[in-house]
């Protein structure tokens, strides 16, 4: 991983989408129906965050804004560096699990506090009061999340580690998703350094016990912008310079209605090209791969989300989406870029990164 030094030369660097081949290529280019473009802004919101503190031979991670996991778990370590080989030594902690879950206030019961829809800002959940208590006597290394409303909270108390070392003693704690390796880690905290704190959301680099950020850390940064149109039966944003996900994590594209309903359109793509193994190639996988089109270093130069309207003729489209012919995108009110974890159950989680209003003249 890349240091984040190149952070800086990549949010100021700002250039427009250039055309590349005779078909509609970018959102700058209408084709069709006069177009209603929008801009589409980081929202900062969605991003798992957390805090950690240390006590006496314990260390607890208080965690938010995670998402259900299908066929895998979150799974929480402390991390040693060897002084003798020089390596890290990543050690499963044991501790109690403690979930706080956000349930529908209208089915589910009124108790617990307000919770505004992170999207509509609407008050439709509650925080759920009846917290589950420690999972058994035995403690546990992992967890997968119970949450009907794919967004959860949840606070690990670990007192002990594999090896029988205190928790309190390492150089860093760290969260991961996996089936139960230590790869994929997307929280962290150097512990060695005040012993507590903010957790970092992005790949962990390595133990250093001296710095809270090491320079082979990669710590998720909201940059880039998107421009998005409505033109007919198509729907396309076009993002510039946005950040690559940490592993284990990719974007996809949703449409919103005034209730807060999600339209799927598109996982990121890269943008259009003359040349075929680059044009509008799935970025499901630009977490991992560093050869795909327009990933460079920690970010992707120009993608694209794109879909119509099923049974359009709009050249070069999936075609996907089962919308009325008449006016098919009316009913929907916002654009929306989430990043979302690989493993997560089916539906969206509310993770949004990006989002963008589509003007009200669409629907007249």
């Amino acid at each position: 991983m890349k240091s984040l030094r190149s952070l800086s030369a990549i949010a100021l660097l700002v250039v427009s989408v250039a055309a590349c081949n005779d078909d509609r290529t970018s959102v700058f280019t209408p084709i069709g129906d006069p177009s209603y473009d929008f801009n589409v802004s980081g929202a900062l919101a969605g991003i798992p965050s957390g805090v950690v503190a240390t006590g006496a031979g314990s260390v607890t991670y208080t965690l938010a804004d995670l998402r259900d996991l299908s066929g895998a778990t979150y799974n929480f370590w402390v991390v040693n560096e060897d002084p003798v080989a020089g390596a890290d030594v990543v050690t499963p902690l044991y501790g109690s699990v403690l979930e706080f879950f956000m349930r529908d206030s209208l089915s589910g019961g009124t108790s617990g506090d307000p919770v505004g829809d992170p999207v509509t800002g609407d008050i439709l959940l509650v925080l759920d009061t009846n917290i589950i208590a420690d999972i058994g006597a035995a403690k546990v290394t992992s967890y997968a999340g119970t949450s009907n409303q794919a967004v959860f909270a949840i606070e690990i108390i670990g007192d002990s580690t594999a090896d029988g070392s205190a928790a309190d003693a390492a150089n860093a704690v760290v969260v991961s998703i996996s089936s139960g390796g230590s790869n994929d880690m997307i929280l962290w905290r150097r512990i060695a350094v005040g012993g507590g704190g903010a957790m970092s959301f992005g790949n962990f680099g390595g133990s250093d016990v001296i710095s809270t950020v090491a320079p082979d850390d990669y710590v998720y940064p909201v940059i880039g912008i998107g421009r998005a149109g409505v033109r007919g039966d198509e729907f396309s944003v076009d993002f510039q310079r946005i950040a690559r996900p940490p592993h284990g994590y990719y974007y996809v594209g949703y449409v919103l209605d005034v209730d807060g309903n999600a339209t799927v359109i598109d996982t990121l793509r890269s943008g259009f090209s003359a040349v075929v193994a680059e044009n509008r190639v799935n970025l499901f996988n630009a977490d991992v791969e560093n050869l795909l089109p327009q990933v460079v270093g920690i970010g992707i130069e120009f993608s694209q989300v794109r879909n119509c309207r099923s049974g359009s003729a709009v050249r070069a489209c999936q075609s996907t989406l089962s919308l009325p012919v008449d006016a098919p995108f009316a009913a929907f009110r916002q654009f929306v870029l989430a990043l979302e974890p690989k493993a997560q159950g089916a539906g969206f989680g509310h993770g949004v990164i990006y989002s963008g209003d589509i003007p009200e003249i669409v629907f007249k």
